[in-house]
């Protein structure tokens, strides 16, 4: 992630101690955190803007973790 955000990392990972912190994890490295940030930053609005945003840096997701990833944004709404 630092990779992918630099200094906003701190907007991402908040008072976060462990990887447990950041919320469900979804795979490839994806927590709930960043999807977060994602969401509240406006960089995405959707599942399929999250899927594009990982797929381009050659990251694939399960259908279980699509599916979990879409009702987390829902629900952020």
């Amino acid at each position: 992630m630092i990779c992918a955000y630099g200094t906003r990392i701190g907007s991402i990972m908040g008072e976060a101690q462990a990887l447990s912190d950041l919320g469900p994890l979804f795979g490839a490295g994806l927590t709930g955190a960043e999807v977060r940030y994602l969401t509240e930053s406006g960089w995405i609005r959707n599942e399929e803007a999250v899927l594009l945003r990982r797929s381009k840096i050659g990251i694939a997701m399960l259908p279980q973790a699509r599916a979990a990833l879409t009702e987390l944004i829902k629900a952020r709404g």
